[in-house]
C-alpha cells in the first residue's frame, strides 16, 4: 500500500490506479495503453555491459540502467517520449534515448558562452531543440 493513502477517500497521487495492474485493463497512461508484460529488463548492451529495464513511474514510462538483478539505484534515467510506444524499445532505442541531450552546434556571432548553444534534447512531451532556456519542440511524427 501507499504510505500517502488517506482514508476519507481523496486516494493517492503517487502511483497508477490499480485497474491498470492487470491483463485485462484498456487503461492508458503517457498515450500508450498499459502492458504488464513490458515491464522489466530489455536487455544488456553487448559493448558496455550496461543493463537497461523498462520501468513505470507517475508519469509514465521510463528506461533506467542498472545491473542485472534490477538494482537500478545508481544508474541513469530517462522518460519514455509519448511518440514512443513502449513496445518498441530494444537495447539500440534504450542507448539512443539515454545519449540526450546532443550538441547540435553554435549560434553565429553569439560569442564562445554556454547561452549560444544549441541542443537537440527530449523529454516525456517529445524533442525540441533548445538555446538557453528557449525551447521549441518538434512535431510529434518527427523520427528519432
Amino acid at each position: 500500500g501507499c504510505s500517502n493513502y488517506k482514508s476519507s477517500g481523496d486516494g493517492c497521487s503517487f502511483s497508477i490506479p490499480l485497474e491498470m495492474c492487470f491483463s485485462s485493463s484498456k487503461a492508458t497512461i503517457a498515450k500508450h495503453a498499459f502492458e504488464p508484460g513490458l515491464l522489466g529488463s530489455i536487455g544488456q548492451c553487448e559493448d558496455t555491459g550496461t543493463h537497461f529495464h523498462l520501468k513505470l513511474g507517475p508519469f509514465g514510462y521510463y528506461i533506467a540502467t542498472g545491473d542485472s538483478d534490477g538494482d537500478l539505484s545508481n544508474g541513469k534515467r530517462t522518460s519514455l517520449p509519448k511518440a514512443i510506444a513502449p513496445n518498441q524499445v530494444d537495447v539500440a532505442m534504450a542507448k539512443l534515448l539515454l545519449s540526450f541531450p546532443h550538441e547540435l552546434g553554435r549560434c553565429n556571432g553569439d560569442g564562445d558562452d554556454e547561452e549560444s548553444i544549441v541542443f537537440l534534447d527530449k523529454n516525456s512531451y517529445g524533442l525540441f531543440t533548445s538555446r538557453g532556456d528557449v525551447r521549441a519542440y518538434l512535431p510529434d511524427d518527427m523520427d528519432i
